[in-house]
């Protein structure tokens, strides 16, 4: 799989290289239908780069998480990573941890009116739904 381009310019204008360890990072990431753990990322990165720690990985995913190229979804028990290919905002199961990404954005031009009205100036925003999964409230209820 190719880095795209866009992912190595955020990389560039952010002071940062494409090394091997984050090239075979973003490939993993972009293998992934859903958001993974640091060790599932870790095990299917090591079939590439035996000899990567996982204090590299942390550092490089901290690295694109911090400029975006990742979004880090925070769950109870790991936070999940996913390549940060499309704009969209996360359901997250306070029991099972488990992640699903939700279509679409209900923040608008009012909600970016009030901050502009208040002086903000907004770069970004991550919305996070939270409760319990189909599986996990049948257990609730049951």
């Amino acid at each position: 799989m190719n880095v795209s381009h866009e992912i190595i310019q955020v990389l560039k204008d952010s002071g940062y290289k494409l090394t091997r360890q984050r090239r075979v990072i973003i490939d993993t990431l972009a293998k992934n239908s859903k958001p993974v753990t640091a060790q599932e990322i870790f095990l299917q990165v090591r079939k590439d780069l035996p000899s990567i720690s996982q204090d590299t990985l942390y550092r490089n995913l901290e690295v694109l998480a911090f400029i975006r190229v990742a979004n880090r979804i925070r769950v109870r028990g790991g936070d999940r990573f996913e390549l940060a290919e499309h704009h969209h905002h996360h359901f997250v199961c306070l029991k099972c941890g488990d992640v699903k990404c939700l279509k679409g954005c209900p923040i608008g031009p009012q909600q970016l009116s009030e901050a502009n009205k208040n002086n903000l100036e907004v770069l970004y925003h991550n919305l996070e739904l939270s409760g319990y999964c189909e599986k996990c409230r049948h257990r609730r209820e049951g």
